[in-house]
């Protein structure tokens, strides 16, 4: 397992049934969820804020965000401290998979039918694909549901290899 402060490093990590990955560089720590205030603005993709290591850290609720309904997410889930401009954000996810050192192949293009402008490749690891972003990216998400498309065509996989090892 790769360092989470290593330059070469890639955090593997899951969003309901979707499977990230993103450059660790930026990642200060990995929490389980703390609680939150709720100043005015607060919503269910930006739940509240809370303190760490001194600073004040907005919370964006990937699993929210992807459009995972709530039968598909874990609890608590996990929280991502990453730092990005101008100050810490913490992103909510359901599971901090590993840490790999960054791979030289398996790289590929975001298939079509995803959103553009978010993701900008997938990596094919254990035979699984993670989709690929940059944590400053991801705060561009810009609706709720973003890759709901994208998670109904996994579930369906999932399905379809169940009813078919039975």
């Amino acid at each position: 397992m790769a360092t989470a402060i290593d330059n070469s490093s890639l955090l593997l990590y899951r969003v309901g049934p979707v499977l990230c990955c993103a450059p660790s560089l930026a990642v200060e720590s990995i929490i389980q969820p703390p609680s939150l205030t709720k100043p005015p603005g607060t919503d269910e993709a930006n739940p509240g804020i809370f303190m760490y290591s001194g600073h004040v850290v907005k919370s964006f609720d990937l699993r929210y965000k992807f459009g995972v309904d709530e039968e598909h997410r874990s609890k608590p889930g996990r929280t991502v401290v990453v730092e990005v401009e101008p100050s810490p954000v913490g992103f909510w996810v359901d599971e901090i998979i590993d840490v790999i050192t960054f791979p030289n192949s398996g790289w590929g293009s975001v298939p079509a039918h995803l959103p553009k402008g978010i993701f900008s490749r997938t990596l094919i690891l254990n035979d699984k694909i993670y989709l690929y972003a940059e944590f400053q990216q991801l705060l561009n998400i810009p609706t709720s549901g973003y890759l709901r498309v994208y998670i109904e065509q996994l579930l369906l996989e999932e399905e379809k290899k169940k009813t078919s090892s039975k």
